[in-house]
C-alpha cells in the first residue's frame, strides 16, 4: 500500500502495521511503518520502548459495538487514561510526524497529549456532531 502510494505521488503519509496483526500502530507490540515522504519512501520499526507508553495486549484494545466506541472515543476525549488511549495518542503521534517529518516521535506524542488536556480535540468532536446534524 505504501508503495503504491507513492508511485501515486501521494502527500506524506505513513502506513502502518503492528506485530500484535492490528492495522494501526499500537503500544504493544512492534509497529512497522511505510513512510511516504515527498522526496523518498522509507520504512522503519517503532518499538514499544521507543514510546515510552505502557505496553497492552490486543484484549486491551478490543471495541464493541459502534455506541460502546463512541462512548469510548468521548472517554478518551476527556482525558481517561489507559490502553485505548495510548493507542490513539500513538495513532495521532505517527500522523503528525507523516504531516511534518522533522517533528520527533516524542514531540509528536506531547502535541497529542497537549491536544486532549486542552480540550481542541474534544471540541473538535463536538463540531463534528454538531455539522453531521445540520
Amino acid at each position: 500500500v505504501g508503495e503504491v502510494l507513492r508511485r501515486l505521488g501521494s502527500r506524506p503519509a505513513h502506513v502502518v502495521h503492528s506485530s500484535l496483526r492490528l492495522d494501526e500502530a499500537t503500544p504493544g507490540g512492534v509497529t512497522h511503518v511505510y513512510a511516504v515522504e515527498p522526496d523518498q519512501a522509507r520504512s522503519f520499526d517503532l518499538g514499544p520502548e521507543q514510546h515510552g507508553l505502557p505496553p497492552s495486549t490486543p484484549a486491551d484494545l478490543t471495541g464493541g459495538t459502534a455506541l460502546d466506541n463512541a462512548h469510548h472515543i468521548q472517554r478518551m476525549l476527556e482525558g481517561e487514561r489507559g490502553p485505548r488511549t495510548d493507542a490513539a495518542l500513538l495513532n495521532a503521534a505517527l500522523t503528525i510526524q507523516a504531516a511534518d517529518a522533522r517533528v520527533p516521535l516524542a514531540d509528536a506524542l506531547a502535541r497529542a497529549r497537549e491536544s486532549i488536556a486542552s480540550g481542541r480535540a474534544f471540541a473538535v468532536l463536538k463540531n463534528l456532531r454538531a455539522a453531521s446534524h445540520a
